[in-house]
């Protein structure tokens, strides 16, 4: 099991995903958004795994050093990221609003 996820079709398919988003010519945060998308429509309970996937995804297209740049935080991946937004709104520092049209 990879982060307590059963392995089955769909999850496999999270292979498939990544290497196209790697292959494709798109800007990096469009293909790290579809890759999050494509694993996150056929499996929603992968979604840590596609947010992973989606920095490596990130580090690789920009040439990062994942070990120097990911691990030092600098810049944060996708998880901390939301992770200190979901923690801004838990505390009351930020609200959630309705989009305006």
């Amino acid at each position: 099991m990879i982060l307590s996820l059963a392995w089955d079709e769909p999850l496999a398919a999270a292979v498939s995903h990544a290497d196209e988003a790697l292959q494709s010519r798109r800007p990096v945060p469009f293909a790290a958004a579809e890759l999050v998308t494509a694993i996150c429509a056929s499996r929603p309970d992968a979604e840590s795994l596609a947010w992973a996937l989606a920095d490596i995804l990130i580090a690789e297209k920009l040439k990062w050093l994942r070990a120097g740049m990911i691990a030092n935080g600098l810049p944060p991946t996708m998880a901390e990221a939301f992770a200190s937004f979901d923690e801004a709104i838990a505390k009351g520092h930020m609200a959630v609003t309705a989009p305006m049209l």
